[in-house]
């Protein structure tokens, strides 16, 4: 943050009478012309009372963006002893918020300023203590699973300080694989069968498809139709199952209560695709054909049904 001007009363009583706005107003003060100082000003005037109805609106004059690569701030801050100094080298004149964005800036890309001095001489000197960092990353594999670890935040600033720790330190991290380092390993938010095949409470969102298959293959239940017996193939092509709850209540998903019906099947059971229970479907003689095709009787190919 930029070092807050002496606004005295009287300081501020005679140059807010010589004014035109706040914007004219900090010109006259020599303040960085941001945001920053023009909150502090009004909070001044506000204070004091001074009158300020002459002042007309006028906006802050726009600046222009600019990006800060991380090597023109390693360049930057190892030629210079604190983030003025780096404005100064940089030529950026300096405005409110560009201390606290560099030091933002410096963090994320883990650069070293322990040789500066003032406020922010000791920011790169705090480091995570040595043990307990080597512990972590001995258990991890990739710097996300060493910030899990210490329990800290695995943002920017943190992984940072901890690249910079393990820097200093000289810890190996030869064991990393990265991202992918769960690859192949079971989610630990994976609910079980048991968790997913049981009755759930009214109102309760239904249990996704996918969900029911993977849990019904978990207990080893064959892909068989309940009803004619057909597998899940048809002359040589694959023929989708679909899961039926029996009663026909679609939350109670309990082992005892799904079963696997081929399209032909389910198209004919009491409950399919919301039929109401007090419509009479004709009974067929299980496995028998709904329609017939070049290739001979085959089974109705019915619409997907909600399970």
């Amino acid at each position: 943050m930029t070092q807050r001007a002496s606004y005295t009363e009287d300081r501020l009583t005679r140059t807010a009478a010589t004014s035109t706005s706040l914007i004219d107003m900090l010109r006259r003060l020599d303040a960085p012309l941001g945001s920053g100082p023009l909150r502090y000003l009004r909070s001044r005037l506000d204070h004091y009372g001074i009158a300020t109805g002459h002042f007309v609106e006028e906006p802050l004059p726009p600046r222009a963006r600019r990006s800060y690569s991380k090597e023109l701030l390693e360049e930057a801050a190892t030629r210079c002893h604190s983030i003025r100094e780096m404005l100064e080298y940089m030529g950026v004149p300096p405005y409110d918020s560009a201390y606290s964005h560099l030091g933002r800036k410096l963090e994320r890309y883990g650069i070293d300023t322990s040789h500066f001095t003032g406020r922010r001489g000791n920011r790169g000197a705090t480091l995570i203590p040595e043990i307990e960092l080597r512990k972590a990353v001995a258990e991890s594999y990739s710097l996300a699973g060493v910030m899990r670890t210490l329990g800290r935040p695995n943002g920017g600033a943190g992984r940072a300080l901890a690249k910079r720790s393990i820097a200093t330190y000289g810890i190996s991290t030869s064991h990393f694989v990265g991202q992918g380092h769960q690859r192949g390993r079971p989610s630990h938010n994976r609910k079980n069968a048991s968790e997913i095949l049981r009755r759930l409470p009214p109102g309760s969102p239904r249990t996704k498809t996918v969900l029911l298959r993977r849990s019904l293959d978990e207990l080893g239940v064959p892909h068989v139709c309940g009803a004619c017996g057909i597998s899940g193939t048809w002359q040589g092509k694959r023929l989708v199952l679909e899961i039926d709850h029996i009663n026909g209540d679609r939350l109670d998903n309990r082992t005892e209560n799904l079963r696997y019906l081929c399209p032909s099947c389910h198209s004919q059971t009491r409950t399919f695709s919301n039929r109401s229970s007090r419509t009479t479907v004709p009974s067929r003689a299980c496995g028998e054909a709904q329609y017939s095709g070049r290739h001979g009787s085959v089974p109705q190919l019915a619409k997907r049904a909600p399970v």
